[in-house]
């Protein structure tokens, strides 16, 4: 069709009749409406009108695209009705939008909209959305009906293809206690898997789990002395007997510069049982990579006596200093605050003038971001514009993980650098939009502003995220009708352009 404005109209004419018997030509029902459909304009009208019928005639659903060609050229009622059984592209993923944006919805609309996410589950037809149909539904239910439906959900979930932690962030909270045990033993059923869980999930079903899986886990860590993806295992500390604890402690005294034992040692030390806290002390004073005791000693400074606390902070401090890393000296300085309140801003200054020597600006940027969570808010400008200035150098792509962690230390004059800087994140974006409503209190205009900015460069899914997960803020500035016209909006954007 692109060459019919180029070609002569005896040309034209032969190349549309052709095209047009290819088109009727076509086995396959959907494919034979959609080349039909794209033809339409094309065609004289007693021709046109032909071609609406044997389309409207096909014995498959119409998709949205189809519709859409074909809405100029039909009637109102002719329309309608194509639209009773028309078939809107369903996928996992407008599934998993509807479930979402119906956890956001009073509790009197839910069960409408509920309702509507699991049709669409039953046209997608696959596990995980059937799944997420099912736990989008729980919270609409009886109480009494809540745990058997939870139930068929995580049967569905058994089946599921894709990653199910979000979905089992949902379904956990409806789960009876024996279906949290049965889950827990087979999401969790070998000890490596804690080491790469979603925490979240792990904190939820963690006391069902049998004792000994937490303690191997930790010893598989020991044994194996790699860097695992999840390197706080904090969830595991309560549920670790004495001897583990007794088992890190070994292990530390024996790690070198590549070694993953620090950082476990580091996220347990909050349980470590009382008796152990000397032994830790010692321990970590014995490290000879500055690199891992700055961090280990800082870590035991809230569990110290009181008499001890400013003596180790300060040899964390020192042992900081004389990394070659030098960024460690903010990154211990939370834990330190402990030992020396009152001398804090004096290290901070000494923090940020080793800072500035950093030559790697996403290393700079780390450290400023550790070193304004312990400064007073009117120390804080220097070190946020020298962050900000920082990310500027980075990398389009690698700022969002920073600037998430900036967002509450922002004011209203650096929120506006932040938004020049911003990365395409969902995550990113939601933080930012909190700010600037729930701490700045900025205007309803201004706000519309903000989403308008930050979804007009995204894709279409972030898009529908993050206006998901700002509903409620958006209700606050559009009323319960903006809500509801926003609410049928993101269901329109699902339906026709999935």
């Amino acid at each position: 069709m692109v060459l019919l404005p180029v070609l002569s109209p005896e040309q034209g004419e032969a190349l549309l009749a052709k095209t047009l018997a290819r088109a009727r030509s076509a086995a396959e029902p959907g494919e034979r409406t959609g080349a039909l459909s794209m033809l339409l304009p094309h065609l004289a009208p007693e021709t046109r009108a032909a071609t609406v019928t044997d389309i409207l005639a096909s014995p498959s659903r119409l998709d949205q695209h189809v519709l859409a060609r074909l809405a100029p050229h039909i009637t109102a009622v002719q329309l309608e009705e194509a639209l009773k059984d028309a078939l809107f592209t369903p996928s996992n993923s407008r599934v998993i939008h509807l479930a979402e944006l119906t956890g956001r919805l009073p509790a009197q609309e839910r069960a409408v909209w509920s309702a509507e996410t699991l049709e669409v589950a039953k046209v997608v037809g696959t596990p995980t959305a059937m799944a997420t149909g099912r736990t989008a539904l729980l919270p609409t239910l009886p109480a009494a009906q809540r745990a058997a439906g939870a139930r068929q959900a995580l049967n569905l979930l058994r089946s599921a293809a894709s990653d199910p932690n979000a979905l089992r962030r949902r379904l956990l909270p409806h789960l009876s206690v024996d279906d949290r045990r049965e889950a827990a033993a087979e999401w969790f059923s070998e000890p490596g898997r804690l080491l790469y869980a979603d925490q979240s999930v792990l904190a939820q079903v963690i006391a069902y789990l049998p004792p000994n899986v937490p303690r191997e886990a930790v010893r598989q860590w020991l044994a194996d002395d790699e860097w695992v993806r999840v390197h706080d295992l904090s969830v595991l500390g309560p549920r670790l007997p004495e001897d583990v604890h007794e088992e890190v402690l070994a292990a530390l005294a024996d790690a070198d510069e590549d070694a993953s034992v620090p950082t476990l040692f580091i996220s347990l030390v909050p349980y470590l049982p009382d008796r152990l806290i000397g032994d830790a002390l010692a321990a970590g004073r014995a490290l000879e990579d500055a690199a891992l005791r700055a961090p280990a000693l800082s870590a035991l400074v809230p569990r110290l006596p009181a008499e001890q606390r400013t003596v180790v902070a300060l040899e964390a401090c020192e042992a900081a200093r004389a990394c070659a890393w030098q960024p460690l000296l903010p990154e211990a300085m939370p834990q330190m605050r402990a030992g020396i309140p009152d001398g804090l801003a004096e290290r901070a200054d000494e923090a940020l003038t080793v800072i500035r020597t950093v030559r790697d600006a996403w290393e700079r940027a780390e450290a400023c971001c550790v070193l304004l969570s312990v400064l007073p808010e009117r120390e804080r400008v220097a070190v946020l514009a020298e962050a900000l200035d920082c990310l500027a150098r980075v990398d389009w792509d690698m700022r969002a993980e920073k600037l998430v962690k900036l967002v509450p230390y922002l004011d209203r004059a650096s929120l506006d650098t932040a938004l020049v800087l911003a990365s395409d994140d969902t995550d990113l974006a939601t933080a930012l939009l909190a700010r600037a409503m729930d701490e700045h209190g900025c205007s309803p205009q201004r706000f519309v502003a903000l989403v308008r900015r930050l979804v007009s460069r995204t894709s279409q899914d972030r898009a529908l995220t993050v206006i998901t997960d700002n509903l409620a803020r958006l209700t606050s500035v559009a009323g319960e009708h903006g809500r509801a016209e926003l609410t049928r909006a993101v269901d329109d954007v699902l339906t026709w352009w999935p």
